[in-house]
């Protein structure tokens, strides 16, 4: 016989209690074994989940992938003076012109296009809508620095008035950036 409370349990009611405190304490030992209950399953799950996520950010950065597209960095105006090429904020009507733009991509620019606009009509430039711009070489003849990237050299100048010249990069992954700058000749 055992007491509860200060009351007796006798017979039937002193087992169903001791029956009830076995199950209990087995259904407490299974849930302790169940990987469920003792969160045993979280580690493979997360282990799983971040090493697809490195493989992913490995996968979308270079050398394996190409998403981003080139970067198209500042634009300078140079002119011919008596000291050689200066770069010019405003240069002067029919003064021949050097564009020098500033290309980067996380691969290779494959392709640059400069393209001018007055009035909102185009220009032509070697016979087409567009001049390509070349890469600018080491030791070049205006003194600019090679490292800063591509050219386009306009020997007939440009008349007075306010010009858009929009820049058009491509990348070997087909990406493409574009941006536009403003540029005044003086009269």
């Amino acid at each position: 016989m055992a007491r509860e409370g200060g009351a007796r349990l006798e017979g039937g009611a002193y087992r169903r209690r001791l029956g009830a405190a076995r199950r209990a304490h087995e259904l407490a030992a299974l849930a302790r074994a169940c990987p469920v209950a003792s969160k045993s399953w979280a580690g493979p799950i997360l282990t799983a989940l971040f090493a697809w996520l490195g493989v992913f950010i490995l996968l979308s950065n270079p050398p394996f992938s190409d998403i981003a597209p080139p970067r198209v960095g500042g634009l300078d105006f140079y002119i011919e003076d008596d000291d050689g090429w200066n770069t010019t904020v405003a240069p002067d009507a029919d003064a021949t012109l050097l564009f020098v733009v500033d290309l980067r991509d996380n691969r290779e620019v494959t392709e640059a296009r400069l393209a001018l606009q007055k009035d909102g009509a185009g220009l032509v430039l070697d016979g087409a809508a567009y001049g390509r711009l070349q890469l600018l070489p080491a030791g070049n003849a205006w003194g600019v620095e090679a490292s800063y990237g591509w050219y386009f050299l306009l020997d007939e100048g440009l008349d007075t008035g306010s010009y858009t010249v929009r820049i058009t990069a491509f990348d070997v992954a087909g990406n493409e950036k574009q941006r536009s700058f403003l540029l005044d000749i003086a009269a």
